[in-house]
């Protein structure tokens, strides 16, 4: 349990050639209501998902069931040839399972327990088409297999994961599914998957994995691409790890170079070795990180190139791929792995990444190691040659890939960076050294350097100067042109230009194991080391660049190679220093000049080189002392004494009086020892300090020094400032001689120390035009010191300086900023903000939360403007944020307050800080109103009080009251402060005019109620002033009632204003009475308990209050009822009446002729008030016939204007008062009275819009009444006026009662036969006007319409039925005839002197129909046209011809073939479940089809002829004619299958066919069925044989044709005729099989095709051997002396199938055959569906196939193939189905031994040979392409015979669940 699992993933995703790979642990529990069964429960828990972007074909599809056989033996390109495959998964999972193409999941069931169906068998499960239904039916599987969208994936992942292949292994996460699973270990406890394995562990798991991904892509084919990620419970998409792989076009088209060599490497031809190299980058992201790319340089190739000769002995299709990876970036770690295109746990221990086809041991973990050394088998052979063409490889990458990457990178380059580069080149290089380093890695290094040594290999570099140095402008980089020369080991021939090691000693213990030590330490080292260089070429020495440790290695395999020394250079030196100077006459110290060293360059490099270090210090090599070793400051060259000092440094032109103490600055950095001058660390301060104060004025000496340039100049200044802080000496005690000296220059002339309190700020960007430019305009205004802009150069160069504040810290500035406020005391002013806006938008930057200082800072600055416009600080103070939403009428009165301060929300600080940063705190209006306002409230003015109360109703009232009722339970402060804030306001004393004393709000009552305001002398009234605001007097009362206001009165009140009203005493009777009406409907509808007391109502009711409607608006209708009472005033008349004794206003429409009626409010329908609701439904009746006897019914109001018809001005609409009518009968009355409803069909009840034509004003909508028939509900088609008309919108909402009385919803075939009978009678058999035409023709084509789309139209709805002729009269339709054959489309008829008439609808364009046939084809049989063919006949005039053409053979066939008609039989059975239906429709069709008669005929022509008259109406030029009469089929040779002639003929025979079979399965099937039936019957006639018939009808409708049981069992042979598909799995395959005289047998006629054959005799020869035997068979029979063929190709027939004992599953299943037999679960369960009988002897089965594969090994290769597929196809497991174990072990031992023979190897030894799986690892069972192929072929033979027996079973089983079908017979022979 270890990172296998996810290498084989890996490998699977390469081999499928996926791009791109995702790991995704799915951490969530999912949902179990809709999963696939009960125990699919245990798998909706955390998972391990893996998606690539490969899609599996059907092929991959059965590898990935047969885990044991493998699908990749026989490629070479599959880095899968070799791993432990698929099953690493059961290490982690019980139950995988995967979705491919987002349309396929399959389920691996090894268990057989999750998926439905699954059993030992068929341990698996597979769904196709999972859109279709899939995920409906199991919704809670989507989110597991990532199929919803509430996952929240990157961007990269998003529109990947439905399409490739997504695998889902759930893992074991719990002790109760390790228990369940019977995969696992049970005796090894340490064993990683016996134990739960939790989401978290997994993780750290696949971070531990990550890593070995990462190397893993050095060497795949395919994948480029990999992502470690997490589904987090919330469905967020994590990404842990993400790797990505790039190659240039050009490394790309080397490995495709590449791979065509290795499809051309075999062992058959000579083999030429290939190797290339290119470059990979590796992109890595870990999180949200990015990490540095990694570049690495690949060299693959395949063969040996240091031996073309190699012989390589081929193991199991290995062929000698390998290769070498090395990381181009020194950052990347390269573990030295072995590599078998993926890591193995084997370390080589060399610089770089092998990789080889290396034959391993079945644990994947080791290489295959002989177990006798003396005598290797061939594995360990392999590995060795392997190993051998790897160093071959490896010596050429050092030799050709590094000198071209070199070359490559010298160009633009400085020496330095070519110097590493050349370093890391040498790093490629094996190291011998190394303890590690051991084994056949060991020889492979040694070999490397070996084949380097006998080539006299040029891979030492020498790197040499040609040009000046010069200086890029963007960076100062040096760059120069470099010449790389290469040079060989030896150079005998010319020993002056031979190359010499470059060697530095090192004084390190470990100096053996750092050979390259003056490539180590730190970068200094290197520029010196490339500087010496120089010095030694100059006088022309040529020294190579590679580490001594080179020299070594070569050294060991005996090559020698020079090198040079510091001795030897320091001796030379010693002895020779005087030729060193330009004459022997001069003498030291001497100019550098005057030396063959020319600069002082040259001899700090020579000086360097000649130093080591010893004790932490360095010293030169020998004691240099008496040696010219020293240049100072003064560029002399000084022999070294041991009394002389010197100081370091670069500044010593500053200080002339002292430059002997001064190291030239060229040689500051050698860092010799102290003994020869002092070093820079080692000067004090003291010693500093005495220069300075001999050089600079005592007054600097001060903490601030004022008007400085009167002291010092300035460039002085600037000088001394460079030295400080460029110089190391100075540098190192710059800290505290800025604390002592005032050296800080500002740019208020003033000079600073850092002992300073205040200190100038540092403005590093002064010259730019940086966004700080206004702040510092800003405080240079202030007079802010800055440090001038010369000064924070050198300043900020000087990285230990750090006591002056930078600009671009404001945190700094604004504490220098506070320090200053203290001592000038700053302000703003309010008129100008621009450096009050420019200042806080600075300070805006700084985080006050986390910098207190900072905070206490900007609080005692002037920044903040309160709410009366003054700029304040806000230190020590309660400061708080005003609301907005606050009035602020009358502060003055209500707010006085010293220690607190409101900030102004709008105040320039608010834009740029944020009250939290200065700790403003935020105060609820609420409490400002109740602590500062309502205290203070009666001090205000009236115009202040009402200020303030506007502002509380429109603002904070709103905000309370909606706090209190909405959101109780989200701020409970604000909650209490809302609530006490609404308690104050409603005891506030807030209202009153002028010098009145205030009263609270609920001492007034409401003004606007007329039950207050038509009885003013009771009530008390609001002040004007809050009721007479035009558009707030709504406002103010709502604001009012909700804090208190009076709105209700009394009941004895009530009463009391009742009786005043009924009494007259009021002036305004209507509205006064309407009021009571509306206040008393109030108080019952909200149930009030004493206004619904019964008394109480009863005595409302009794008192004569209520006005009776007139209802003038329903006058013009019909007249309304009288009154029963009049009141008379001084101004009119009023009709009153009780509310017992009324009917409500509601019912008006209802009844408004028959009862008095009363309006109401609505709901006021209490019964205790006696008012009447309900309306009878005979009385609802009679108002309905009362109206529709009115003049409003008469229908000649829809041919001229009419005054009457139109309502008038304020009345109500016809149309309106009908549908309110219409409404009450359909809600109170539609159910209860249904049946008697049908008095209104003839009632004209039904208002309908008359329409008018142009030009006619018509500006009120008129409705004329009809009756029910003549309406429809949706109809589209308009041109029926005015028989027929559109039912009104506002009828709609009555579409039951209207159906009810006769109202049709859309226009059926009854109403066109109406509008038709209707033009007939109108026109009185005359030619159509064209008013009528229109009608007629939209008539038409609206019938054909409705019958062709409607299903079951009752014929008699639509007779008679009447259509137009070709004079364009109306006649009845059944003597007419119409043109039903699409050859008359061109004929031209002639009719005349016939009794025909025929239909004709063409010439009518608004018609528009197909044509004729298409609407006489649609009309019921009643009423439908003769058909001009049933009533003509034809005279053919043509020529007959001996030679029937190919298609009249062909449609003869069809005729002649009882399949076709049995599949017709088969349709109908299907469909009726009629057997004996089918039966007779069969037995017609075949009958009258055989009749047929089909004629070939030249130049086919014909006449028409009426039956009857006998008289030609036309004639005919046809490819094809068929006489109905006769039963004659007439063919024009000239036609063929492929023309449009073919297709009338199959149309003209489907309607044939049709027609007989139609009156028979009229009744039986449906319309649609019927269509579906004509619509195949083409289809069925063009099939060109019988396989045809089958495809044709499974394609069309999924069956099979339906056999007798005697036919499909009982065949009848023919010579050289095919045998049936599904008779193919009888054909026995064993070749033992004796044949007799006469008996029928399967002949093998080709490949695939076998025949039916009958055996004459067998031919007599001397051996007896099954293979070579031969017999003389019949295949025709005409041929009575037959042909000779070998048994081979002869099959007997079984007599009896046992696969038809063996029970089908109805869904599609996988059969799983895992390659590890030890699980005895699959072999149990197979046990169990075996036979009862004894098994038969493995061992004895085996040893037989021994001895039959011997003697077929005999044969010639054609027979020995076929006897190989007879033994394949014998044993394969699809085709023993009743003993799958056996036939398992047998049919893998088959396939193995066949392997061996074809090598040449001899068969196994079964006694040693076990029988388990395991004896064969899966990395050894190979087939050659020769077979794999043929295998391939066969596997698909048995897959169509196992299909074709599948649907035989099938229909077995059907037969016997039904009840008919007979016996099991065998076949013939």
């Amino acid at each position: 349990f270890d990172e296998t699992i996810i290498k084989e993933l890996l490998q699977n995703a390469d081999d499928a050639k996926a791009k791109t790979m995702y790991f995704i642990l799915d951490k969530r529990t999912h949902k179990t209501d809709k999963i696939l069964s009960e125990n699919w429960k245990e798998l909706q828990g955390p998972a391990l998902l893996v998606w690539n972007d490969s899609v599996f074909s059907e092929r991959d599809l059965e590898g990935i069931q047969r885990l044991g056989l493998g699908s990749k033996r026989s490629d070479a390109e599959k880095i899968g040839q070799y791993g432990i495959g698929f099953n690493a998964v059961y290490h982690l999972t019980d139950c995988p399972s995967f979705i491919t193409n987002g349309e396929t999941l399959c389920i691996l069931d090894p268990h057989c327990r999750y998926a439905p169906g699954a059993n030992v068998l068929k341990p698996g499960r597979r769904f196709d088409h999972l859109s279709s239904g899939f995920w409906n039916d199991f919704q809670d599987m989507r989110s597991a297999y990532l199929y919803t969208e509430t996952e929240q994936f990157p961007e990269l992942m998003q529109e990947n994961l439905k399409v490739g292949s997504l695998f889902r292994f759930p893992i074991r996460h719990s002790e109760e599914l390790v228990s369940l699973s019977k995969i696992i270990p049970r005796h090894d406890e340490k064993e990683r998957s016996s134990r739960p394995l939790g989401a978290k562990q997994l993780q750290d798991l696949l971070h531990d994995w990550s890593p070995c991904v990462k190397k893993s892509m050095l060497f795949l084919n395919n994948i480029n691409a990999i992502t470690f990620c997490t589904v987090e419970q919330s469905g967020k998409c994590n990404i842990l790890h993400h790797y990505e792989t790039h190659i240039s076009t050009d490394g790309r088209q080397k490995c495709a170079e590449l791979y065509e060599k290795v499809h051309q490497f075999n062992s058959a031809t000579t083999n030429t070795s290939c190797t290339v190299n290119y470059e990979l980058e590796v992109l890595e992201q870990i999180g949200n990180r990015e990490r540095p790319n990694e570049r690495w340089l690949i060299q693959q190739g395949i063969g040996d190139s240091m031996n073309e000769d190699q012989e390589w002995q081929y193991i199991r299709q290995v062929k000698p791929r390998h290769g070498i990876a090395f990381p181009l970036s020194s950052e990347t770690e390269c573990r030295s792995h072995v590599f078998c295109f993926l890591p193995l746990p084997i370390e080589s221990h060399l610089p770089v990444l092998i990789n080889g086809h290396f034959i391993l041991h079945s644990n994947r973990r080791e290489l295959w190691a002989s177990t006798n050394p003396d005598c290797p088998d061939e594995k360990s052979t392999w590995n060795k040659k392997l190993v051998s063409a790897i160093a071959s490889s490896y010596a050429g990458l050092l030799t050709d890939g590094g000198r071209n990457v070199i070359q490559r990178w010298c160009e633009g380059r400085t020496r330095e960076q070519v110097e590493a580069d050349v370093k890391m080149y040498y790093t490629m290089f094996p190291n011998l050294h190394s303890d590690k380093l051991k084994g056949l890695w060991k020889e492979l290094a040694e070999k490397v350097y070996k084949i380097l040594s006998e080539k006299n290999a040029a891979v030492l570099v020498n790197v040499r100067e040609m040009k000046p140095v010069l200086l890029l402008p963007d960076d100062n980089q040096p760059l120069c042109s470099l010449d790389v020369k290469w040079c060989r080991l030896k150079n005998d021939a010319k020993k002056s230009e031979q190359v010499h090691f470059f060697h530095v000693k090192i004084e390190n213990k470990q100096s053996k194991e750092l050979g390259d030590s003056h490539y180590q330490n730190a970068a200094n080292r290197k520029v010196w080391c490339s500087q010496q260089w120089d010095v030694f070429e100059t006088i022309g020495m040529i020294l190579t660049s590679a580490p001594i440790r080179i020299r070594d290695h070569f050294s060991h395999v005996g090559t020698d190679i020079p090198m040079t020394t510091q001795d030897v250079v320091f001796d030379y030196y010693a002895s020779f220093n005087t030729q060193v100077l330009l004459g022997s006459n001069l003498k030291f110290p001497s100019h550098v000049e005057d030396t063959k060293f020319k600069t002082i360059d040259r001899f700090k490099i020579f000086l360097n080189y000649l130093r080591v270090k010893k004790d932490a210090i360095y010293e030169y090599v020998k004691v240099p002392f008496e040696v010219p070793l020293m240049v100072t400051a003064d560029e002399n060259i000084r022999v070294c004494n041991k009394n002389s000092k010197v100081v370091i440094s670069e500044h010593s032109a500053l200080f002339q009086h002292s430059l002997h103490r001064f190291l030239h600055p060229y040689l500051i950095n050698l860092h010799l020892s102290k003994d020869y001058f002092i070093k820079e660390t080692a000067c004090s301060y003291h010693d500093i300090h005495d220069i300075l104060s001999d050089t600079l004025p005592s007054e600097m000496c001060q903490c601030r020094v004022e008007n400085f340039k009167e002291i010092i100049d300035v460039p002085d200044l600037q000088s001394y400032w460079k030295c400080f802080c460029s110089d190391p000496v100075f540098l190192h005690c710059l800290p505290e001689i800025i604390q002592r000296w005032a050296l800080l220059p500002s740019s208020t002339d003033q000079l600073f120390s850092g002992k300073s309190e205040l200190l100038p700020i540092i403005d590093p960007n002064a010259n730019d035009q940086d966004c700080n430019k206004n702040v510092v305009s800003t405080l240079h205004s202030m007079q802010m010191p800055f440090l001038l802009p010369w000064a924070c150069v050198e300043y900020l160069r000087a990285n230990n300086v750090t006591c002056c504040p930078l600009i671009t810290n404001p945190s700094a500035v604004i504490l220098c900023l506070q320090i200053f406020h203290k001592e000038r005391c700053i302000s703003f002013s309010t008129d100008n903000t621009g450096p009050l806006k420019c200042l806080l938008e600075y300070f805006s930057k700084i985080n006050f939360k986390s910098e207190q200082s900072s905070k206490d800072a900007i609080k005692s600055l002037p920044l903040f403007q309160t709410i009366d416009g003054t700029l304040v600080n806000v230190n020590d103070k309660a400061t708080f944020l005003f609301p907005t939403n606050i009035c602020l009428s009358g502060h003055g009165k209500w707010f006085v307050k010293n220690d607190v301060v409101f900030l102004d929300e709008k105040g320039l600080w608010k834009t740029y800080l944020s009250p939290s940063d200065i700790e403003v705190k935020y105060i609820r209006p609420e409490k400002i109103y109740c602590q500062y306002i309502f205290p203070k409230f009666h001090l205000l003015s009236e115009d202040e009080r009402y200020e303030q109360l506007l502002h509380i109703r429109n603002v904070t009232f709103k905000q309370c009251s909606f706090q209190v009722t909405q959101m109780l339970c989200a701020d409970p402060d604000g909650i209490k402060a809302a609530k006490d804030f609404l308690h104050d306001l409603k005891a506030l004393q807030c209202l009153g005019e002028g010098d009145i004393s205030l009263k609270a709000i609920n001492e007034h009552c409401d003004h606007t109620l007329n039950i207050f305001s038509l009885f003013k002398e009771f009530f008390c009234f609001l002040p004007e002033k809050y009721r007479d605001k035009i558009g707030s007097s709504d406002d103010w009362l709502v604001f009012f009632h909700k804090n208190g206001l009076q709105v209700d009165i009394s009941e004895q009140k009530f009463l009391k204003l009742c009786h005043a009203v009924a009494d007259g005493h009021n002036s305004d009777i209507i509205a006064t009475s309407k009021c009571l009406l509306d206040y008393l409907h109030q108080k019952i509808v909200y149930k009030q308990r004493q206004w619904n007391d019964k008394s109480f109502l009863c005595e409302v009711g009794s008192i004569p209050f209520v006005c009776m409607k007139t209802l003038k608006h329903l006058s013009w209708i019909k007249p309304v009822c009288a009154p029963t009472k009049q009141i008379h005033t001084s101004s009119r008349t009023y009709s009153m009446t009780e509310l017992n004794r009324s009917y409500v206003m509601d019912v008006s429409f209802l009844v408004w002729t028959i009862k008095p009626l009363v309006s109401l409010p609505r709901n006021l329908h209490s019964g205790e008030l006696g008012v009447k609701t309900k309306v009878e439904f005979d009385d609802l009746i009679q108002n309905i016939k009362c109206i529709s006897e009115g003049h409003l019914s008469d229908a000649s109001h829809f041919d001229r204007l009419s005054e009457n018809c139109k309502s008038p001005p304020g009345a109500q609409p016809l149309i309106k008062v009908m549908s309110e009518i219409l409404n009450h009968v359909q809600v109170h009355h539609l159910v209860t009275s249904k049946d008697k409803l049908c008095i209104l069909h003839s009632v004209p009840c039904i208002p309908v819009h008359r329409i008018f034509g142009e030009g006619i004003e018509d500006k009120d909508i008129i409705s004329i009444l009809v009756k029910p028939c003549q309406v429809v509900t949706n109809m589209k088609d308009r041109n029926f006026y005015p028989f027929l008309h559109q039912l009104p919108n506002s009828l709609y909402g009555y579409i039951s009662l209207l159906e009810a009385i006769g109202v049709k919803k859309e226009i059926e075939a009854s109403h066109m036969r109406t509008v038709l009978e209707m033009a007939f009678h109108a026109t009185k058999n005359q030619p159509l006007d064209i008013n009528t035409e229109k009608i007629v023709a939209a008539a038409i084509k609206c019938l054909h319409k409705i019958l062709r789309e409607c299903k079951g139209v009752d014929q008699g709805c639509i007779k008679p039925l009447y259509l137009p002729d070709d004079q364009k009269r109306l006649r009845e339709s059944t003597s007419l005839v119409y043109l039903d054959d699409l050859q008359y489309k061109d004929a031209v008829f002639n009719f005349s002197e016939t009794e025909l008439s025929v239909v004709h609808l063409n010439d009518n364009e608004r018609c528009h129909l197909k044509n004729t046939w298409d609407f006489c084809s649609t009309l019921p049989e009643m009423v439908r046209p003769v058909r001009l063919t049933s009533c003509t006949t034809m005279q053919i005039h043509s020529e007959p011809v001996e030679t029937q053409c190919p298609l009249a053979i062909q449609l003869q066939t069809i005729l002649k073939m009882q399949k076709a008609f049995k599949a017709i039989s088969t349709i109908v059975k299907h469909v009726t479940h009629n057997e004996a239906l089918a039966k007779s429709c069969y037995d017609c069709l075949f009958a009258k089809a055989t009749n047929i008669e089909v004629r070939t005929v030249q130049r086919l022509r014909y006449d028409v002829v009426v039956t009857t008259s006998q008289k030609t109406i036309g004639s005919i030029t046809a490819k094809f004619a068929y006489d109905e009469n006769n039963c004659k089929l007439y063919i024009d040779p000239s036609a063929n299958v492929n023309e449009v002639a073919h297709d009338g003929i199959v149309g003209r025979l489907s309607c044939w066919i049709m027609d007989c079979v139609e009156s028979i399965l009229h009744k039986a099937m449906s319309e649609e069925d019927l269509k579906s039936l004509s619509s195949f019957l083409p289809v069925l006639l063009k099939v060109p044989n019988e396989e045809g018939v089958d495809e044709a009808l499974n394609m069309t409708y999924s069956l099979e044709v339906d056999y007798d049981e005697n036919e499909l069992r009982s065949l009848d042979p023919r010579h050289g005729e095919a045998i049936p598909v599904h008779w193919h799995h009888r054909l026995d395959q064993d070749v033992h099989n004796i044949f007799i005289y006469g008996e029928w047998v399967g002949f093998e006629k080709e490949e695939g095709r076998i025949v039916f054959a009958q055996v004459i005799h067998r031919v007599i020869q001397d051996s007896d051997d099954p293979y070579k035997t031969k017999y003389v068979i019949r295949i025709s029979q005409d041929d009575m002396n037959g042909i000779e063929v070998s048994a081979l190709d002869l099959y007997k027939f079984l007599r009896g199938d046992k696969m038809l004992d063996i029970e089908l599953s109805e869904s599609q299943e996988i059969v799983v055959r895992q390659a590890d037999e030890d699980d005895s679960t699959s072999n149990t369960a197979a046990a169990n569906h075996a036979s009862a009988e004894k098994p038969p002897d493995l061992q004895a089965i085996l040893k037989q196939l021994c001895i039959e594969l011997r003697n077929i090994w005999q044969l010639p290769e054609e027979d020995r193939r076929k006897a190989v597929k007879r033994l394949y196809l014998k044993w394969h497991p699809d085709k023993n189905l009743h003993q799958v174990q056996l036939a398992e072990q047998v049919f893998k031992f088959l396939k193995r031994q066949v392997e061996r023979l074809d090598k040449g190897l001899t068969l196994e030894d079964l006694m040693t040979q076990s029988t388990s799986e395991n004896s064969v690892p899966s990395t050894q069972q190979r087939h050659s392409n020769f077979w794999q192929a043929r295998y391939t072929h066969w596997d698909e033979t048995v897959h169509n015979h196992h299909r074709s027996w599948h649907n035989e079973r099938r229909y077995h089983q059907r037969n016997r669940r039904h009840g008919y079908g007979g016996g099991g017979g065998g076949g013939g022979g």
